[in-house]
């Protein structure tokens, strides 16, 4: 019962903010796309307010007893808080943040999550490289409507994890409604912390991050070819391909949520006798079908 409560709550919390802040935004938390309309194809400005949203359903889930695997509620809630605050500020800055503060920030909210963790020195050290990569691949993930929510945060559900609730009743938000479009973005406040309730949810959990890193790697591999740098944006990501092949957003989010979900289903599925062959074995099968839908998608045209 106290776990349906908190389930029940932490979603309820999350919604109510999101009716609240969607109508009420502040002008600064509105993003119009007007800077990089080659890359943002949104008509109107759309309020940066789900990860807002979600941080509240964290902070009542931690209330109500919630914790992530080896912190305590307290704990749970400041690196969760620390990863939407550089979020948060980067949502903020007119132009955003440059690379390099952006990258000192997470690199706090690393060591802060790598300080809270009961383990020796040696191990923080590659906790807190595990931290940045999934704050980075979750961040770089968040280029279309409903893609982070559908492949990271939704499938939480599926480990027990009450936030997962909450995604669900965020997606009718963040998927695009014909003819307006989506009625709010996550953010950078919203993808940083997908990405620390990913890692730091349960082991399994890591395995939501197989498909972002994975299409981070290809579009990096692409802009590097294309003679751009690999951290500068553009319309190379798999749904942008796939965008262009003619899909529908709803489509879109469907086809990476099946593909994402592959390496936990493989998990689950042979768990507890053969969970990490499983893994393996799903992970595999992503990154085949994500190569095929890579190849599938249409490339950027001139414009990059």
């Amino acid at each position: 019962m106290d776990s349906l409560i908190t389930w029940a709550a932490c979603t309820l919390a999350t919604v109510l903010a999101a009716l609240w802040l969607v109508e009420r935004a502040p002008k600064q938390l509105r993003d119009d796309g007007a800077a990089e309309r080659e890359r943002k194809q949104q008509a109107r400005a759309v309020p940066l307010v789900l990860g807002t949203a979600l941080l509240a359903g964290c902070i009542v889930a931690c209330a109500l007893g919630w914790h992530a695997t080896q912190l305590n509620p307290w704990t749970t809630t400041l690196v969760l808080c620390a990863a939407y605050g550089v979020g948060l500020c980067d949502d903020l800055a007119p132009q955003g943040l440059t690379p390099l503060v952006k990258l000192t920030g997470q690199l706090l909210v690393a060591l802060v999550y790598a300080w809270a963790l009961p383990i020796p020195i040696t191990e923080a050290a590659l906790a807190a490289t595990a931290c940045m990569v999934a704050l980075n691949v979750s961040n770089t993930f968040d280029n279309a409507d409903g893609a982070v929510l559908s492949v990271c945060a939704v499938p939480l559900l599926l480990v027990g994890v009450p936030l997962g609730a909450a995604a669900c009743a965020l997606l009718p938000f963040n998927v695009t409604r014909a003819p307006t479009g989506a009625r709010a973005y996550l953010g950078d406040s919203g993808s940083h912390l997908v990405g620390l309730l990913c890692l730091c949810a349960t082991p399994a959990s890591w395995l939501l991050l197989v498909l972002p890193a994975c299409d981070l790697a290809l579009v990096s591999w692409a802009r590097v070819r294309a003679g751009r740098a690999p951290w500068q944006g553009d319309r190379r990501h798999l749904a942008h391909r796939l965008q262009r092949r003619g899909y529908a957003a709803p489509t879109i989010a469907l086809l990476l949520c099946g593909c994402g979900l592959l390496p936990l289903a493989g998990h689950l599925a042979l768990s507890p006798i053969a969970g990490p062959l499983g893994a393996v074995g799903g992970t595999l099968l992503c990154l085949a079908t994500t190569l095929y839908l890579w190849r599938l998608g249409s490339p950027p045209a001139a414009v990059p």
